[in-house]
């Protein structure tokens, strides 16, 4: 079953709904307990994958205390630090929330450690030490970011860079047909619910019909074969059900779409891009403040004063 094309995005499995069955878990754990999840896991392997997908926030904690209960000695774990309060990418924050992290997982390292999104009350220099603190530990191999916007992407990579940190080479951000760019309730009506959204759905669900196969395996075969994406990437799916996960997984090892598919993706985006969202960001969020920013701030004004 596993795939042979090693030119194509790798497929990651995502875990936001495995877990326990808690109270307050927004209803999104759809798959309770290791003796359910580890058939996902085994399906997914099977097809010759490897990395999974995890984060502290997912389950409230229980994603990755499920993940432990399994053999997972074989796969790839990826993490990720969640601003749950203002200063919580500090120094002795950021360190306590990963090491929960490594302690739910019952591991002593994982493959890449993400920023989940940006703390926007805490220096991007005292975070950016917090990492390479934990790196030089050997704690994670690789760092990443996910949901911070383009600017402040390379905000930080030169904070590394000129401070000789390790450098965020992963980036986990929104990508699919109709939304482009290189979250519960409320968040998904405001990012999709909308008519131009549904103009763009109804584009492509007709041309899913003409082409007779499912919009959604339609979309798996254009994230793989005609998107921007390169082996290099990684495509994300997450799974409520063995027969979900199977389908996916299928259509992933599929070939690419009929020309006529494709302009249908085309037409679509060109449809709903006015209103594509790109990142998902806490409700609180502002934007990280940072030394460096502040500097040339005040180098602009004075030379304006001049």
């Amino acid at each position: 079953m596993a795939s042979d094309n090693k030119n194509l995005p790798r497929v990651v499995l995502g875990t936001m709904t495995f877990g326990l069955e808690i109270k307050n878990n927004l209803n999104l754990i759809r798959v309770c307990g290791a003796e359910n999840v580890k058939p996902f896991l085994d399906l997914f392997n099977s097809y010759g994958h490897v990395e999974i997908d995890t984060a502290r926030i997912y389950g409230s904690g229980t994603t990755e205390q499920v993940l432990s209960q399994l053999p997972t000695a074989h796969l790839k774990i990826a993490t990720k630090a969640w601003p749950f309060e203002d200063g919580s990418f500090n120094e002795e924050n950021l360190a306590a929330q990963f090491r929960q992290s490594l302690e739910a997982l019952n591991t002593t390292k994982v493959d890449i450690f993400y920023l989940h999104a940006p703390d926007g009350a805490t220096p991007l220099e005292v975070t950016a030490k917090a990492v390479n603190d934990l790196y030089k530990e050997g704690l994670f191999e690789r760092f990443g970011l996910s949901n911070f916007s383009s600017w402040q992407v390379a905000l930080i990579y030169e904070i590394c860079k000129q401070n000789g940190y390790v450098l965020p080479t992963v980036y986990q951000g929104m990508y699919n047909p109709i939304s482009r760019s290189t979250g519960f309730g409320k968040l998904f009506r405001e990012r999709y619910w909308n008519q131009l959204t549904f103009e763009g759905i109804e584009i492509l669900e007709k041309a899913a019909a003409e082409n007779h196969i499912t919009l959604l395996e339609a979309t798996l075969r254009w994230m793989r074969h005609h998107s921007g994406l390169e082996a290099k990437d990684g495509i994300i799916i997450g799974a409520s059900s063995l027969k979900n996960l199977e389908e996916s997984l299928s259509d992933l090892d599929k070939g690419p779409l009929d020309e006529s598919m494709i302009q249908a993706f085309d037409d679509a985006w060109e449809k709903v891009k006015p209103s594509s969202q790109y990142y998902v960001r806490p409700a609180t969020a502002r934007y990280p403040v940072s030394t460096m920013m502040e500097k040339a701030e005040d180098k602009r004004e004075t030379t304006q004063a001049q």
